[in-house]
């Protein structure tokens, strides 16, 4: 059986890697083969930058947008052949980003939408994911977290200007995708986890997400966890109120969150 393709979407700093993580962490335990394809890993970022300044290659020119084409197109291939042998794929961004910042920024967005198709097939095969998650967070927290694990950003109030309208365009963008779930950025990291998993599995159990999002709608198929909150002791860890964690705590909740999770799935799954 093919393989489903699950997106998470969002602006830098929305969560879309921790929540790639969790779930590529949680089908695991489950029994299920899946992998994260991305353009480029973290690790990668350093040689990036290095070849972009040895070849004079600004952020906002089109030898930038082909360059991070063709690392889309790499991204494709690995999704496809992994499809293809029947494994999950959690695609850390895929298409939406390409639109989202070239329909509004740098050279491509006063050219027509033509252009920005075929582009965009040439990179992706106008593959569409089974499953969009859009991770729906304020600019202002998703900035704010990047300053805090290490992002250099000159101005803060431009970058704020700036990413409003990427998020505005991805909002817009993924309004229109009947297979999108907008998840509130708001919300602690272990209870968006819940969701997504509540909704990916039957997806991969060959649910339509029509019929997911019925069941998500009339309450069926719900459950509850406590959420884990660290207390003064580092070596404590207590059930209370939900509460929003770093993003470099993830694993530190990840074993409790799922093992309950395996067992809610094995009685309604």
């Amino acid at each position: 059986m093919r393989g489903k393709l699950i997106a998470f979407e969002g602006i830098d700093g929305s969560g879309k890697s921790v929540q790639a993580v969790l779930l590529n962490t949680a089908l695991k335990r489950l029994g299920r083969d899946s992998i994260i394809v991305k353009a480029k890993e973290t690790h990668q970022d350093d040689i990036f930058r290095k070849f972009l300044k040895d070849f004079d290659i600004a952020n906002d020119s089109l030898a930038f947008m082909f360059l991070y084409q063709a690392l889309h197109r790499n991204q494709y291939d690995k999704a496809k052949a992994a499809m293809e042998a029947g494994i999950t794929v959690i695609a850390d961004r895929w298409n939406t980003s390409f639109f989202a910042y070239h329909n509004i920024f740098g050279p491509l967005s006063k050219k027509s939408d033509g252009l920005l198709n075929t582009l965009n097939q040439l990179a992706f095969e106008n593959l569409e994911p089974d499953l969009y998650c859009f991770m729906n967070t304020p600019v202002r927290m998703a900035v704010n977290r990047r300053i805090v694990r290490g992002d250099v950003i000159p101005s803060f109030e431009e970058e704020i200007n700036f990413y409003e309208k990427i998020s505005a365009e991805y909002a817009r963008l993924l309004s229109l995708k009947s297979q999108c779930f907008t998840f509130n950025g708001l919300q602690s990291v272990e209870r968006t986890h819940e969701q997504i998993v509540r909704i990916v599995i039957p997806i991969i159990n060959g649910s339509r997400v029509c019929d997911v999002a019925g069941d998500r709608i009339s309450g069926r198929r719900t459950f509850r966890i406590p959420a884990v909150r660290r207390s003064r002791s580092r070596d404590e860890t207590t059930v209370g109120n939900p509460r929003p964690i770093q993003q470099n705590r993830a694993s530190d909740f990840a074993e409790l969150l799922i093992n309950q999770l395996v067992d809610f799935l094995a009685k309604n799954c």
